[in-house]
């Protein structure tokens, strides 16, 4: 599961961004706990996990659950928290976004945006090449729902198939400054000053040679 969300205060204790329905035995999704550090229900899984990644109010962020047998990972801009942990397969009758199976004390406050839902594993490379762009070519691989919440009226059309959307409780569509388009992305290993050129976005970095050097992955993306 994919999103970006962008709360608009602390939110309730485990408020939902993508959940399962209610009618589902075993809750499975991607949720705020205390203080907006992101968490997870999962069956086997541990709710009450930490992940000390925090969503800070009035600021956009790309959130991610990957699920394995033997692991959550959960992402924020790119950046994953794994608990090893053995899980059990959940099932998806039907989901809700923003919404904790329609728990009306934990109903998600802000917006949400781009919501992707995979029937795989994703990869951090892959999280974090696609994060900025729509979903297209290989970054729609495996994906079986795809909300970008871009009509006017109406239905919230899957744009993956016929698993439309309807807004209910108070839900609204408005205006988003989500940083997401068409586009590419590079991902480069940088290790030291010298000027990297990334082929794909056409974009020269040159770190100082006095200052730290990120010494791990950089990601560009031209939207």
């Amino acid at each position: 599961i994919t999103a970006w969300v962008k709360p608009s205060q602390i939110q309730s204790d485990y408020s939902g961004i993508v959940m399962n329905y209610a009618g589902t035995a075993n809750a499975g999704g991607l949720n705020v706990r205390q203080n907006n550090e992101l968490g997870y229900h999962w069956p086997g899984g541990s709710w009450s996990w930490s992940s000390g990644l925090i969503l800070t109010p009035g600021e956009w962020a790309h959130v991610a659950l990957v699920i394995t047998p033997t692991s959550a990972t959960i992402y924020k801009n790119g950046v994953g928290r794994t608990q090893a942990i053995a899980l059990s397969a959940c099932e998806f009758r039907e989901l809700t976004i923003g919404s904790y199976r329609d728990w009306t004390n934990r109903t998600f406050k802000g917006l949400i945006d781009e919501v992707c839902f995979y029937n795989r594993s994703l990869s951090q490379a892959e999280i974090r090449e696609s994060m900025h762009l729509t979903k297209s070519g290989i970054y729609a691989d495996n994906l079986i729902a795809y909300y970008q919440f871009n009509e006017n009226e109406g239905l919230v059309q899957d744009k993956m198939g016929i698993d439309h959307a309807s807004l209910v409780a108070g839900a609204a569509r408005s205006s988003s400054s989500v940083p997401v388009a068409g586009g590419v992305s590079d991902r480069l290993t940088i290790n030291s000053s010298n000027a990297t050129t990334f082929p794909n976005t056409q974009v020269t970095m040159k770190f100082s040679s006095t200052g730290t050097n990120p010494n791990g992955e950089i990601v560009v993306s031209r939207l």
